[in-house]
C-alpha cells in the first residue's frame, strides 16, 4: 500500500454470509493486483459471520471489519465507503468472487479521464469509451451496462462529493442497484471506460434477494440485449 492509503478499497457486505464468505476470501487474496484494502461490513448477522471476519482482520493486516445493526445492503456498502482509503472502490457481495486478474484488469484501464471502469460477469462485453450522455443513457434503461454495483471501479470522491448515491430508502428491495447505478452516471461529468473483460464470478444464490424477491431479474440489465451503439475504445 502507498503511504497515503491503497489504489482500491473493496467493500464487503456481509450478512448471513459464513457458507460463502471463505471463497469470496480466498478469491480476494488470489489477485494479480497488491495495491488494495478489504472493508467487511457485518450488517447485523445473526449467524457467525460478525467473528468470522473479525478473524480475518486479526490475521491480515489489509482487512478492515465494521460491524451494525441490520439495515440492509446498501446501507452496508455506504458505511463501507465512508471508512475507505482507496483512490478507487470497488463492491463485491460475500457469496460472490473475482476472477485473479480482476482488480488488475479494472486499474490497468482507469486514470483521470475516467470516474468508472466498468467490466462484465460474462465472457461477454464491450472495448469503449462511453461518454456521459450515452453512459446516463445506458443506464436509465439498462441497456449495454449490467445494472449492479460490482464488477467496476469507482472513484471514491464521487462518494464524497455526492452523498445521495447510496442513500436509498431500506423499502426498495428492487432495483436499488440500477438506481445507485443513474445517480453515479448523473454524478460524473466524465466518460465511462468499459472494458470486455470478465471481472466478476456471480453466484446464483438461493438465498440472494436476487432471488427471493418476485421480478427482481426483470430490473437486472444483464439480461437485456446488447443493442445499444457505442464508440470503440
Amino acid at each position: 500500500m502507498k503511504e497515503n492509503g491503497p489504489a482500491i478499497s473493496v467493500v464487503v457486505p456481509c450478512y448471513k454470509a459464513v457458507r460463502w464468505l471463505p471463497e469470496c476470501m480466498d478469491s480476494l487474496f488470489e489477485q494479480t493486483f497488491e495495491d488494495f484494502e478489504i472493508i467487511f461490513v457485518d450488517d447485523g448477522s445473526p449467524d457467525a459471520t460478525g467473528k468470522l471476519v473479525d478473524d480475518y482482520a486479526a490475521k491480515y493486516p489489509q482487512v478492515k471489519t465494521l460491524h451494525q445493526k441490520n439495515e440492509g445492503v446498501t446501507c452496508a456498502r455506504r458505511t463501507g465507503v465512508a471508512h475507505a482509503a482507496g483512490e478507487w472502490v470497488c463492491f463485491v457481495d460475500a457469496d460472490d468472487r473475482l476472477p485473479a486478474d480482476a482488480l488488475a484488469l479494472l486499474y490497468k484501464a482507469a486514470g483521470e479521464a475516467y470516474d468508472l471502469v466498468i467490466g462484465f460477469h460474462h465472457t461477454r462485453g464491450v472495448d469503449t469509451v462511453l461518454p456521459v450522455d450515452e453512459l446516463r443513457h445506458c443506464c436509465l434503461t439498462g441497456e449495454l451496462l449490467p445494472a449492479a454495483p460490482w464488477g467496476k471501479l469507482i472513484r471514491r470522491n464521487l462518494f464524497a462529493t455526492h452523498p445521495t448515491i447510496l442513500e436509498l430508502p431500506r423499502e426498495i428491495v428492487k432495483g436499488e442497484d440500477m438506481l445507485m447505478n443513474i445517480r453515479l452516471a448523473f454524478a460524473t461529468d466524465k466518460p465511462a471506460r468499459v472494458i470486455p473483460a470478465q471481472v466478476y464470478l456471480y453466484r446464483n444464490n438461493d438465498e440472494s434477494v436476487v432471488h427471493t424477491v418476485p421480478s427482481y431479474r426483470s430490473l437486472r440489465g444483464d439480461v437485456r440485449p446488447f443493442s445499444y451503439r457505442f464508440h470503440p475504445a
